[in-house]
């Protein structure tokens, strides 16, 4: 059998409330020669037996023995991969219809070796209450330092001109980064699709949108995985935070704003 053109790694843990809607988005693309690579991260909800209701054969269910983290699990989903491109959805995040199709014949087109998207952002329910807003047309190593504004379940990148899978740094958070910057070291740049082709799900209280907690691993991406050295490591932490704490307080701002909305047309 010939291999897929694309491999969608997909980790979960404990996304049963989710992982259905990712799924049904990557059921529902319009470029359809893809394998769907479900890695479960140790979960001890029903999120196993959700996807493996999913009859298809092009998903394909990994199920790790003992939670990981997302480093962990993401590598091992790039290692079962068998696609010249590499795209990765979060479990709680969502697919555009014609997200692969626009953005692979960009990128052959193109010859784009990695590309990210614009996006929206929804909240734990699905409901749409931002957009990513306009991004950079192109994303170098350098770029990325100061600021990290290219969303995981947004890239897609060639293995033909990476010479071979880039994998995840070993760090519970922040390996998206590390990632990024990892790809970027072996090819020039990223380029920006620029259509809104997936959603990016803010649930409340979840780890991922609470920054303060991401602070060591940025350091540790930066400093240590990096060796960019104590003063341009420092510099680009106090960019990030700075970041970080504007962009955070646009999206609950914009969230307020569509609450309001909702109760004012309910009357």
């Amino acid at each position: 059998m010939q291999p897929p053109a694309v491999s969608i790694v997909i980790p979960t843990f404990n996304s049963a409330a989710y992982v259905v809607d990712c799924l049904e988005s990557v059921l529902a693309q319009s470029f359809s020669n893809f394998e769907a690579i479900v890695i479960d991260d140790g979960s001890d909800d029903e999120t196993v037996s959700v996807v493996k209701a999913f009859s298809d054969p092009r998903i394909k269910l990994i199920e790790l023995p003992e939670n990981i983290g997302p480093a962990g699990s993401r590598n091992a989903g790039i290692h079962r991969a068998s696609g010249r491109f590499l795209a990765f959805l979060d479990s709680d995040d969502v697919w555009h219809p014609r997200k692969l199709e626009i953005q692979l014949a960009a990128m052959l087109q193109g010859g784009h070796d990695f590309t990210y998207t614009l996006y929206d952002i929804i909240d734990q329910d699905g409901r749409p209450y931002a957009r990513s807003g306009s991004l950079p047309y192109l994303a170098t190593y350098a770029d990325l330092l100061p600021h990290c504004f290219i969303r995981t379940s947004s890239i897609i990148y060639d293995t033909l001109a990476t010479s071979g899978k880039i994998y995840c740094p070993d760090i519970r958070k922040r390996q998206d980064f590390g990632l990024f910057l990892s790809i970027l070291k072996r090819v020039s740049s990223a380029h920006l699709i620029d259509q809104v082709l997936c959603s990016y799900r803010v649930r409340e209280n979840s780890v991922s949108s609470n920054k303060l907690l991401n602070i060591g691993y940025q350091w540790q991406v930066l400093y240590e995985i990096e060796r960019l050295g104590l003063g341009p490591s420092s510099y680009y932490m106090v960019h990030w935070l700075i970041r970080s704490g504007s962009v955070a307080a646009y999206r609950r701002w914009r969230k307020a704003l569509s609450t309001l909305a909702r109760r004012h047309a309910w009357g």
